[in-house]
């Protein structure tokens, strides 16, 4: 099975309950779902051309809006398990906060959910369930699906004194070749 497959699968699967909050990992499976995809097209490179570069571009869409919700969800989840915390004169502004990221995830949900009703999101299905991303081509060596990634990873773990944002990068180039290992 490639991974368009097993992709569009997960996607089919968790849209009925992508954006309801009491179903945060349909948005988290959903998004690494498209994020693996990316990567497989990535890998693919020329050999997809440019139908590949549009669907890596409609799967960038759809990840945006699926980790808008996600980020909000993980921020709200951890938050939440700060309350206990805090000073008692504190709950009413932390409260407050809450209450505004929880509104603020509730309106990148209903965005969420109208783009999943739209014609661009089903588009996209069929696309995908079309075979559009199939394996990269069987003269390619599996461990050649893994020189990029790794050299990117190297180059990133090289820096002596990382920032937060240079921990996520290296977070989000693990997740790369993680994923090209599982495609190789």
């Amino acid at each position: 099975m490639c991974s368009s497959d097993l992709g569009v699968r997960v996607l089919l699967a968790e849209q009925a309950t992508a954006g309801k909050a009491d179903s945060p990992e349909s948005v988290h499976q959903m998004r690494v779902a498209a994020r693996r995809m990316r990567v497989a097209l990535k890998l693919g490179g020329a050999q997809l051309g440019t139908k590949g570069e549009r669907l890596r571009a409609e799967l960038a869409w759809l990840g945006g809006l699926l980790g808008e919700v996600r980020d909000l969800d993980v921020l709200c989840e951890r938050l939440g398990a700060e309350a206990v915390t805090l000073a008692e004169a504190d709950l009413p502004a932390f409260g407050n906060v809450l209450d505004a990221l929880l509104k603020q995830r509730a309106d990148a949900a209903e965005a969420l959910v109208a783009a999943l009703g739209r014609p661009r999101y089903r588009s996209l299905l069929r696309a995908l369930a079309a075979g559009a991303v199939a394996p990269v081509g069987e003269a390619a060596a599996p461990t050649d699906l893994l020189i990029r990634p790794l050299r990117s990873l190297r180059r990133a773990a090289a820096n002596p004194e990382p920032t937060d944002e240079d921990w996520h990068d290296l977070r989000i180039k693990v997740k790369r070749l993680r994923y090209a290992a599982e495609l190789a």
